[in-house]
Order: C-alpha cells, then structure tokens, then sequence
C-alpha cells in the first residue's frame, strides 16, 4: 500500500515539475523571440529616420520648432552694423581687386550650400560651418575655390583640431581651398599667387579680353 501511494506521488511530483519545466522553456523563448522582433523594429525604425534625414525634408515638429525659434528671438535681435568683420572685410577688397567680374564671390557659406551628396541629395548631417569666401563661376555659380580665414588659438588644443578637421575636410571635398591667417592687412601679390596655386597656375584677374556674366 505504501508502495503503491509513493508511486503516485513520484508520478504526481514529476508530472507537475515537467509541466512547469515546459512552461518556463516556452516562456523565455517567446521573451526572447518577443526581444527579436522588437529590437529589429527599432533598427528599422532608426535606419527610416535616418533615411528621411538624408532627404533634408523638414517635418511637421521640425517647422514648429523653428516658428517657435523665430517666435521667441524677434523681440531679442537687431541688424548687425556689417556682415564682415575688418579682417573680412580687408581679404574681401583685395579679392575685389584682383577678380573683379572673373568670379561671383558669395560670402558666409553652410557647408550644405556648397556639397551635396555623390546621390546628388543634400546632406543634412553636415556640420554646421560656415565658409567665408567661396568664388563662383558668374555664369553657373558652380563652386571654384573657398578661401577661409584661420587663426587656431595655440593654447586651445581643440581650436587647432578644428582646423585641421576643416583643412582634411576640403582637401577630400576635391573643391580646390585657400586658407589664409588672420592679419590687419593683406598683400594682393601673395594673395594671388597663394589662389593661382590653388587652381593649377590659373589667371584669376579679370580679361577684358574674355566675355563673363
């Protein structure tokens, strides 16, 4: 009688912890399986938005925002007394000089302005640098040469890395550059001969002789 009553209850016993065995088995796998699908959501989610990034098409919330922006700052702004400071100011008549009507000179550039993608489509994700000088054909105002102004503070690791990051930049942009130091004055010979080796020896004064814009 004894016998017969452990057996049942080894049977019983046993039933039941292989029941919750199978339970917890097909528990974790379906958290798991559940874990899967919702982690590839996200990406696909994150890859969409990136996607939609690339295509430099604000959204709703991104125009609300910049109302809100414009909205907030009207009150809190006024015209500045000029676009260029004196050293812009400075580079900029001697480029005058030495161009005259050869190039289209468009000032204060993004760098979304000026590249776009190898797709063709604007790149949305590109810092936000400004470029100082960018001369164009008059024509196209296809970009020709940028010429930028630098002066990394030598104390200021990060300054001098940016820099260098702007130089790397362009080098690999295949747009041909000038980057000229900040000075109260500007020789027009140097200056030239600095952008004449930029272009490949090419004459950047003004021909009367030759028929632009």
């Amino acid at each position: 009688m004894l016998d017969s009553t452990f057996t049942v209850f080894a049977l019983r016993t046993f039933t039941v912890g292989y029941v919750l065995f199978v339970f917890f088995k097909l528990g974790s796998s379906g958290s798991s399986k559940c874990k899967q699908i919702a982690s590839r959501r996200r990406g696909k989610h994150v890859r969409d938005r990136r996607a939609k990034s690339l295509t430099h098409e604000p959204n709703n919330t991104d125009v609300k925002t910049l109302i809100h922006q414009l909205n907030c700052a009207r009150n809190l702004v006024q015209p500045r007394r000029a676009l260029l400071d004196p050293t812009e100011m400075e580079l900029l008549y001697v480029l005058w000089s030495l161009i005259e009507n050869r190039y289209y000179i468009a000032l204060k550039q993004n760098l979304s302005d000026v590249f776009t993608k190898a797709n063709g489509r604007v790149e949305s994700t590109l810092p936000s640098i400004t470029l100082d000088f960018v001369l164009c054909e008059p024509e196209t105002l296809a970009p020709v040469l940028v010429v930028m102004l630098s002066n990394p503070r030598a104390d200021n690791k990060l300054s001098v890395e940016l820099e260098r990051a702007k130089e790397a930049f362009l080098q690999h942009s295949g747009l041909p550059f000038v980057c000229m130091p900040r000075a109260a004055r500007y020789n027009e010979v140097v200056v030239e001969r600095r952008i004449q080796m930029a272009l490949g020896a090419r004459s950047v004064r003004y021909d009367p002789a030759l028929k632009y814009a």
